[in-house]
């Protein structure tokens, strides 16, 4: 009977099994569900095991998605290289900015209209996944989340630019509409694609970085955060272009507990 068996059987039993397992698993005819969560728990105990020892997991984690980003600008020349394009779509004039809060300053850089030029959005979605790359491989400790599962554009933004940089990282990603509901907020099912353009609908606990050309007041950023975390997706980052200063927007995002990365900051 099996309560005869003394602990020697029972190891060889276990052994046999996990044997049996991961014969499975190499020939592919375990499940895939199984498969998957076997892997993730073995791939937490390794990241304890390594701590453990004093190792820092998430300085390595960082140089191996940089090295998974290709360097499309040299990491000296970046602020260099975007400057020199955004002076073409800089209006020298004095003008009001801002839709909620408006506020009056010398000149205005019209990133958008320019990402609508096909070489000029593959250029500039380069520069920002070469900034991307140079922050991680410095083991920036201000990136929060930097192994993410989708991009996120706002569609009133420059999502242009978040589909070019979305090709280079290999991402999906996904529009927020602001205030265009195209559903019934009541329809569980349809929460999330009544204020984002989807092909995937993310599942709770997804991990996104927010991306777009720019932000001035942060009126957008602000409503796509709450929209996001609403539907439980989680979102620690905002990636840009540049960042106008007149309006203190990086206090207002960090409020919402989000980190502000700008290759330039005006």
């Amino acid at each position: 009977m099996w309560w005869d068996f003394d602990f020697d059987d029972l190891i060889l039993v276990v052994l046999s099994i996990s044997t049996f397992s991961s014969v499975l698993i190499w020939t592919g005819f375990m499940p895939a569900w199984i498969t998957k969560r076997l892997a993730k728990n073995r791939l937490t105990e390794t990241v304890l095991v390594l701590r453990e020892f004093g190792i820092d997991v998430e300085k390595y984690r960082k140089l191996n998605l940089s090295r998974s980003v290709d360097n499309h600008v040299d990491a000296n020349n970046i602020e260099r290289s975007l400057s020199r394009i955004l002076d073409g779509s800089t209006i020298k004039k004095r003008v009001h900015v801002g839709k909620t809060d408006q506020v009056e300053v010398d000149h205005y850089v019209d990133a958008m209209s320019l990402s609508t030029g096909p070489s000029d959005s593959v250029q500039l979605a380069r520069i920002l996944a070469s900034f991307w790359r140079k922050k991680l491989s410095e083991e920036d400790p201000t990136i929060r989340i930097a192994d993410f599962d989708y991009i996120v554009t706002p569609k009133e933004g420059s999502p242009i630019l978040g589909y070019e940089f979305s090709k280079i990282l290999g991402k999906p990603l996904i529009l927020h509409c602001g205030s265009e509901k195209k559903f019934e907020t009541g329809c569980a099912n349809l929460a999330f694609q009544s204020t984002f353009d989807t092909r995937t609908v993310p599942k709770a606990g997804a991990k996104v970085i927010l991306v777009d050309d720019s932000t001035t007041g942060g009126r957008k950023v602000r409503q796509a955060i709450d929209d996001l975390r609403r539907n439980e997706i989680v979102v620690h980052d905002c990636l840009v272009l540049f960042e106008p200063t007149v309006k203190n927007v990086r206090k207002r995002v960090e409020e919402m507990d989000v980190s502000l990365h700008a290759v330039i900051r005006k």
